[in-house]
């Protein structure tokens, strides 16, 4: 699978906005992935840290938010953050609030924004079409080999009646497989997958250390649960490789902010 031909540009403003290629037709959605730019948050956090839990300061996180919302144009929106367990729990939600012990949550309801947050783990946004379905994944190597991607997609279908052939899905920015290097351990449950895992596998030059690729073993996982391969879009954008863009938490030894990929449905159900 060639996963070169996206690259998911960065939109100028006050807080850079990551965005898909081609979501822009669908004038009833909202979406987006976070920077670590255009925030109030000073080192190591500077500067659009979203992270509540990472020692940042609450009212620079609270500060950060409403910016980020500010940017995603959903202000008076209601907010749903789930409690990431690295598991493979997809929630159905329509209403704001926390959502305990999950790593995705799906909705078809409006004014409803849903996030996952990250710092080197698979952001996934899944949009559908046809039913104005939306979902959020948090992917970390475990949640992946869980096949939380499959789970979103079969989520979205028992939920709302989705086609999998219909859903359109971007993996936004994370660890690379340029950066990515795991254990034995890691291999060994990814190799329990039923796909051809070795495609996302490369063999370093280090004893014990192979590197894997998360977006595209995320990808093929997708895939077998029905998506089609042209609706898949990658960001090719790794967060340890751009210090600048993104926080780390490989790179910066843990003490990082975080990131967030949101997605909405706008307020106004006679949006088209």
């Amino acid at each position: 699978m060639n996963t070169g031909v996206d690259v998911f540009p960065v939109r100028s403003g006050q807080v850079p906005l990551i965005t898909v290629p081609g979501w822009e037709q669908w004038s009833w959605l909202l979406h987006g992935f976070s920077t670590r730019q255009g925030g109030v948050s000073s080192e190591p956090y500077d500067a659009l840290n979203l992270g509540n839990h990472v020692g940042d300061a609450p009212e620079r996180v609270q500060e950060n938010r409403r910016l980020w919302l500010t940017g995603l144009q959903a202000s008076a929106y209601g907010e749903v953050y789930v409690q990431q367990v690295h598991g493979k729990r997809v929630a159905v939600v329509d209403q704001p609030g926390p959502v305990t012990a999950a790593d995705g949550v799906v909705t078809n309801s409006h004014g409803l924004v849903l996030h996952v947050m990250v710092a080197d783990c698979l952001p996934l946004l899944l949009v559908d079409p046809q039913t104005k379905a939306i979902g959020a994944v948090h992917a970390g190597w475990r949640g992946t080999v869980l096949d939380i991607a499959g789970e979103a997609v079969r989520t979205l279908q028992q939920a709302f009646g989705s086609d999998p052939a219909e859903v359109r899905v971007a993996l936004g920015p994370g660890i690379g497989s340029c950066c990515y290097f795991v254990d034995a351990p890691v291999i060994n449950a990814v190799k329990q997958l039923d796909v051809d895992w070795q495609q996302a596998v490369v063999p370093t030059d280090l004893e014990g250390q192979w590197l894997l690729d998360l977006p595209l073993l995320n990808a093929l996982l997708l895939i077998k649960a029905g998506v089609q391969p042209q609706h898949i879009s990658f960001s090719n954008l790794c967060t340890v490789d751009r210090p600048d863009l993104f926080y780390s938490h490989r790179r910066d030894n843990s003490c990082t902010g975080r990131l967030l990929g949101s997605i909405a449905i706008k307020t106004h159900k006679s949006d088209k």
